[in-house]
């Protein structure tokens, strides 16, 4: 009874935690990778480094997806 309540109890959260398509999936690797390397950086040239992209897309993506840590 426990067991089967917990299998799909983790069912349901890991249908939740996961992109729903692949646009989604491709937008959340992306902001987890710009934000994780941003945040070792800390400058767009270094990100664009990090990530073998143009320092204009790394600023780009850094302004979209970081602009919580941009001040701190």
């Amino acid at each position: 009874m426990f067991t089967d309540v917990l299998v799909i109890a983790l069912t349901q959260i890991t249908q939740l935690a996961l992109p729903t398509s692949l646009d989604k999936a491709i937008d959340e690797t992306k902001r987890f990778l710009i934000r994780r390397a941003y945040q070792t950086h800390k400058s767009s040239r270094k990100v664009a480094k990090d990530l073998d992209i143009s320092q204009t897309k790394a600023s780009k993506l850094i302004r979209e997806y970081c602009e919580d840590l941009m001040n701190n």
